[in-house]
C-alpha cells in the first residue's frame, strides 16, 4: 500500500463510518473553531438570500447547515448530507433558530 493509498483510506466512507467521525466528534469544538474564519468567508461569498435552497454536503455536526437555515429563513429549504450517522444525530439535536428554514438530514455518501 502506498502513502497515497493510506491517505485515501483515511478519508474513505468506511473510515468515516467506523471511527473517523467519532474522532472528529471528540475534537469538533476545537476543529470547528479553527475553520470558523473560513466559514465567515464562505457565507460572505455565498450571499444567501431569504427563500433560497441550500445543499450542505459533508455537513458534520451541522454548523454550516444551521447557519444556512437561519440565513434563508422559513421560506427557504436546506438539505444536509453526511456519511456519519453520529454527526447527523448531533446536528439534528440542535434546535432550529426561530424563523429558520426546515432542515432535511440525510445520512449518505455524497
Amino acid at each position: 500500500m502506498t502513502e497515497h493509498d493510506v491517505s485515501q483510506a483515511a478519508f474513505s466512507t468506511q473510515a468515516w463510518r467506523s471511527g473517523a467521525a467519532a474522532s472528529w466528534g471528540d475534537h469538533a469544538d476545537r476543529l470547528e473553531a479553527m475553520i470558523e474564519p473560513v466559514l465567515v468567508l464562505l457565507f460572505e461569498a455565498a450571499a444567501l438570500e431569504l427563500g433560497e435552497a441550500v445543499l450542505d454536503l459533508g455537513c458534520g455536526r451541522g454548523v454550516t447547515t444551521h447557519e444556512a437555515a437561519r440565513r434563508v429563513g422559513s421560506g427557504g429549504r436546506v438539505v444536509a448530507v453526511d456519511v456519519a450517522a453520529n454527526l447527523i444525530e448531533t446536528a439534528r439535536a440542535v434546535p432550529l433558530s426561530p424563523g429558520a428554514a426546515p432542515i432535511e438530514w440525510i445520512v449518505d455518501d455524497a
